[in-house]
């Protein structure tokens, strides 16, 4: 990739100082990304293959060990305002490292102790996520113009390979070390995603208080200003955040809460992130049961829930770039992912068969809800907001996921009955997904 230059501008803080770059800053950022990616939902899923060690272990029941499945997704709704006030006070990429070493602590600490250590560590993991889950859809927007959909996808195709090592390998370690340390050990990928995003972070340009320009549109660290060009993004001006920003973009936003695209969003995202974490949840214990499934041979099986979910990560942004409805992506989507529940209650011996179609398509269905979320986000300033309040309002509604499932089950004395809750929660889903999706295209802001 030919290097670019970004030319000087001005801030409040003083001059932009220009600096070449090319693409090997926008592979280190796609990368750090990717190792980012990897730590947002494996601390969370690592539980479940061993959910029953755990449970003896602490001296709790496994419908009770649920929470440890529930609180992360708590915090993701609850902690989002967290995520806001960093931004606006630290650089995205200083967010991201903070949020980083928190992760590792709440592993660590989850592993200490008896049920309080292992709670309070689980918060604090929750916490440290709900900030990832809001900073990077801005960064991919800020950082990956034009090509939003793609980036998107192997983001989301990382999630889920994070969740994919953790399920098929966690039970084999618990054996071999047991299980504190076997939840203790992930960590160590926390501490090497650090160590990218630091080199990442020292790449970052002297200069004002925002990040270039409106295809910026987001904070970055104090006296600095992020390098448009080190992902390939073309160079823009310099511009001060606030009061400065709002102006810039045509006046005062009118609040997201308000916008009925939003609240389509809303339940479009709480419709798969309830089931996604329901399921991550208990679909080993549930494949116990009805197959008659060891720990170790659940965790793997379960594993291709998480391992097909780079297939629709990746494939449904190509789909649409090559001129495919997003409308028609989403309803295939929706038809695999409803093969899983349907599958499970009619034909559980081809459970491989029904995890890898869910698979395909909760990783797709969250690219491509995403994507939506970015282009109907007028500037950068609006896409904090919308990332922020649709993802806390729908794992609001994620998290009840586990632990109602858990309820359920033990309040039914079987697993079909959850599994049609998770229907329903999959036709809100499609349902919403659909109407954002037809919905009309929003006016670009004057300038």
């Amino acid at each position: 990739m030919r290097a670019v230059t970004v030319p000087a501008g001005r801030g409040k803080d003083g001059p932009v100082r220009p600096r070449a770059t090319g693409g090997t800053a926008a592979g280190l950022l796609l990368a750090a990304v990717v190792l980012y990616a990897l730590n947002l939902r494996g601390p969370i899923v690592a539980v479940a293959p061993i959910v029953q060690d755990v449970a003896a272990g602490l001296g709790i029941s496994v419908a009770a060990a649920g929470v440890f499945s529930s609180i992360p997704v708590v915090l993701f709704a609850v902690a989002t305002p967290l995520a806001a006030f960093l931004m606006r006070r630290a650089s995205l990429e200083t967010t991201i490292l903070l949020s980083l070493a928190v992760v590792a602590l709440g592993t660590v600490v989850r592993s200490l102790g008896d049920f309080a250590w292992a709670v309070t560590g689980t918060v604090v993991i929750g916490a440290a996520i709900a900030v990832g889950n809001v900073v990077v859809p801005v960064i991919v927007r800020r950082d990956f113009r034009g090509r939003e959909g793609v980036v998107n996808g192997v983001y989301t195709a990382s999630l889920n390979a994070g969740s994919v090592l953790t399920t098929a390998l966690t039970a084999p370690l618990a054996d071999l070390v047991g299980w504190r340390w076997a939840l203790a050990s992930w960590a160590l990928l926390t501490l090497v995603a650090g160590a990218v995003w630091w080199r990442v972070r020292g790449r970052a340009m002297p200069g004002p208080q925002a990040v270039a320009g409106e295809e910026a549109g987001v904070d970055a660290a104090p006296g600095r200003a992020r390098d448009a060009s080190a992902t390939g993004s073309p160079p823009v001006a310099a511009r001060s955040t606030g009061a400065a920003l709002e102006r810039g973009s045509g006046g005062p936003a009118r609040p997201v809460w308000r916008r009925g695209d939003v609240w389509l969003l809303v339940a479009a995202m709480g419709g798969q992130s309830f089931s996604y974490y329901a399921l991550s949840a208990w679909l080993p214990t549930l494949l116990a049961d009805t197959v008659g499934l060891d720990a170790n041979g659940a965790g793997v099986a379960s594993a291709a829930f998480q391992a097909f979910a780079v297939v629709g990560a990746i494939g449904a942004p190509v789909l649409m770039a090559r001129g495919v409805s997003t409308r028609v992506v989403l309803v295939g989507l929706a038809l695999l992912w409803v093969a899983l529940p349907v599958g499970l209650l009619l034909a559980p011996g081809a459970n491989v068969v029904w995890m890898s179609c869910a698979g395909v398509a909760q990783g797709g269905n969250f690219t491509v809800l995403i994507t939506i979320m970015g282009r109907r986000a007028r500037d950068g300033r609006e896409m904090q907001r919308m990332s922020a309040f649709v993802q806390g309002c729908g794992y609001g509604f994620a998290a009840t996921g586990p632990t109602l499932l858990g309820v359920v089950h033990t309040a039914s004395g079987g697993w079909t009955v959850p599994l049609v809750v998770v229907l329903g929660a999959l036709t809100v889903m499609a349902t919403a997904g659909l109407a954002v999706a037809s919905a009309r295209p929003l006016p670009a802001r004057p300038v």
